[in-house]
């Protein structure tokens, strides 16, 4: 008698060109968050596209590349987005907590305010904290993570959509946004 798991067709193998990609976007936007002279080289090289986006856009070609394997089960492209959301989410808010301590310890211990950091987070940092948690407050350069999140939330619509043949308007929408 043969196994469930045997019967299974076996995973296509990782397409190492996307994670090549993915992964100098996260190098590129790690070095976009430090204040050095490579920024001027690598900051929006394309006027008003970022690296994050660029991040997020292959995200999204990723997921329609997986989940489209599954289009015919609704509720599991809806379990498999909420997943994912949840996931940006809670690295949204540990990033989020980081630099609010960061801005705690640095008001402690200098003494200063810090320009640089977020306003909320030194002049009411529990608000800060709280609305920032809460998605109401998203300083500079952490507020795409949200909005990476709600996209997750829309794969399932957009793989459908795709599915169903209406592929040229997902890519418009997309690319408008």
């Amino acid at each position: 008698m043969t196994s469930i798991a045997a019967s299974r067709p076996a995973p296509k193998p990782r397409d190492l060109r996307f994670d090549t990609v993915r992964g100098a976007l996260l190098l590129i936007m790690a070095l976009s968050h430090v204040d050095s002279d490579l920024r001027i080289v690598i900051d929006h090289p394309l006027g008003f596209v970022t690296t994050a986006e660029g991040f997020i856009f292959m995200a999204g070609i990723l997921t329609g590349r997986i989940d489209s394997r599954r289009a015919d089960q609704p509720g599991e492209l809806w379990a498999r987005a909420r997943k994912r959301a949840w996931r940006i989410y809670r690295w949204h808010a540990a990033a989020l907590v980081g630099v609010w301590l960061l801005t705690q310890a640095w008001v402690r211990f200098d003494g200063s305010t810090p320009w640089e950091l977020p306003y909320l987070f030194h002049h009411a940092p529990w608000q800060g904290l709280l609305a920032g948690v809460a998605l109401l407050y998203q300083p500079g350069l952490l507020d795409i993570l949200p909005m990476y999140a709600g996209m997750a939330l829309l794969a399932p619509l957009v793989v459908r959509a795709h599915r169903a043949g209406h592929g040229l308007a997902v890519w418009m929408v997309s690319g408008a946004l």
